[in-house]
């Protein structure tokens, strides 16, 4: 009886292998299904893109804080493109007031700059300051992040939200986002 060694069943093995691979070279390839055509455009459309480089956004942030020195935070609008609003954020050390945006979110990207971003909970003595925002003076029991330059930070409307513990100075760039209909 015939006992084949392990380099025979290897041997063998390959064998089939090299077979099977040129058999399946030679079948033909299907041809691929060609993809519909796009429609064509039906109007012109004007390019309402916008690019703010970094350095264009820091000389916003610098140039609304010298109108504004002492106030802890000063929001300057980039662009609106509704139902979108951007705006340049520039925080000066400290705390401002926690509050809740009841129909947008909110998307942060850090631009420059350290602080802490509280979310969740609850606010602590609410306030009402016009008809989709309310304000309070802390927050109970949310959570605590530390951001930092790069960082993107997104709060869903209806969330508690408060930047603290700013060191020296944190610029952000921020997107209001529409909160989708039911």
């Amino acid at each position: 009886m015939f006992k084949p060694s392990s380099k025979t069943t290897f041997a063998a093995f390959a064998v089939v292998l090299l077979a099977a691979s040129a058999a399946t070279a030679q079948t033909p390839a299907q041809a691929p299904v060609p993809a519909a055509a796009p429609a064509p455009a039906t109007e012109v459309k004007t390019d309402e893109s916008k690019v703010l480089t970094t350095a264009d956004v820091l000389e916003v942030a610098k140039n609304s804080r010298t109108t504004k020195a002492a106030d802890p935070m000063v929001a300057t609008n980039l662009f609106t493109q509704l139902p979108y609003r951007v705006n340049v954020e520039h925080r000066i050390a400290g705390t401002t007031p926690p509050s809740i945006h009841e129909r947008n979110g909110e998307l942060f990207f850090v631009v420059d700059g350290d602080g802490v971003i509280i979310t969740g909970g609850r606010l602590v003595d609410p306030v009402r300051r016009n008809p989709t925002n309310i304000a309070g003076t802390s927050i109970a029991e949310g959570q605590s992040r530390a951001v930092h330059k790069g960082d993107v930070m997104f709060v869903p409307a209806g969330t508690p939200h408060q930047i603290a513990d700013v060191k020296n100075t944190l610029t952000m760039v921020i997107t209001m986002l529409p909160n989708p209909a039911p």
